[in-house]
């Protein structure tokens, strides 16, 4: 029986984790790696830390710890989009807030992930 962590992962996904900010404020982000995932496009709502309330248009969870900023895409790796103008039928999304579980004896972790679409052009790899 596989791990309960990863036992609904059935969906591929593309994941660029953001790795810090431009001077203008926008996210920067590493090379892209493929991710399983168990992505659902739920329409809901979530509370920022600031109390702001804001509407997020997927729920994602995998095995790999996510960030806030993190750019998802559903798909296949080889299909990823080089922006998101060429994202196609699925857009790209970027993670707004994070909720994470590990296990008994936090060996393994289970990161579900709310997320928002992504209106900006693809940024540039740092």
């Amino acid at each position: 029986m596989p791990p309960i962590e990863t036992a609904d992962l059935y969906d591929d996904a593309v994941l660029w984790s953001a790795s810090g900010y431009t001077s203008d404020g926008e996210v920067t982000v590493s090379a892209p790696v493929a991710i399983k995932c168990r992505w659902e496009w739920v329409a809901s709502q979530t509370t920022q830390v600031d109390g702001t309330i804001i509407g997020t248009e997927a729920t994602i969870a995998t095995n790999r710890v996510l960030s806030n900023g993190d750019i998802l895409w559903l798909g296949e790796f080889a299909d990823r989009p080089t922006s998101s103008t060429s994202a196609g039928q699925n857009p790209l999304v970027q993670v707004v807030a994070v909720k994470r579980a590990n296990d008994v004896k936090s060996r393994a972790t289970r990161c579900e992930v709310k997320a928002q679409r992504y209106k900006a052009t693809l940024p540039a790899l740092d």
